[in-house]
């Protein structure tokens, strides 16, 4: 049975700022038994975890929610994957082999982004790692083409998803 005056008496000192380590040994100090030292510590350290747990994920959805800038790097990378399904009459009649390979890409990549997308909404740790990925893609397909106004706008959203990486993890 978990000793509650040192549970308590951890858990305060723990609030206070003071490393359990340290609360250890001035228990040990002072003539406390170290097996009910060690039980309270672990009991501790339990009820710390499952606390910080939800914290955790209260803090990340906050974050998320707040970040006006986090929305609209989603939104545009959503839209980004809508717009890239113009290509798709290029498919049916092509005027040539590198236009019908430009326009597979580009939907390829549009799958990848709305996907992206979804996940990014979702918090999803994938979401971040396929938005990078594919908004790489897109920005090297844009510069190659000449597009670079495009490549600008896939930066920003990059950068803009990139600080917000912690939210990913």
């Amino acid at each position: 049975m978990v000793n509650q005056k040192l549970v308590n008496y951890l858990e305060e000192n723990t609030k206070k700022g003071y490393a359990l380590e340290q609360l250890k040994t001035t228990l040990l100090e002072n003539g406390y038994n170290a097996l009910d030292i060690e039980e309270a510590t672990n009991y501790v350290k339990t009820s710390q975890n499952k606390e910080s747990s939800p914290n955790k994920i209260a803090h990340v959805a906050e974050k998320a929610v707040k970040s006006t800038d986090l929305k609209i790097a989603i939104g545009l990378t959503a839209l980004w994957g809508v717009l890239s399904f113009i290509n798709i009459p290029a498919l049916s009649n092509p005027a040539s082999q590198t236009d019908f390979i430009v326009a597979c890409v580009s939907i390829i990549i549009g799958i990848f982004l709305l996907i992206s997308a979804y996940g990014l909404w979702t918090i999803k740790k994938w979401g971040f790692g396929l938005s990078m990925l594919s908004l790489v893609i897109l920005i090297i397909i844009n510069l190659f083409g000449k597009v670079y106004f495009g490549a600008l706008i896939d930066v920003v959203i990059l950068y803009i998803i990139y600080k917000n990486k912690e939210l990913y993890q």
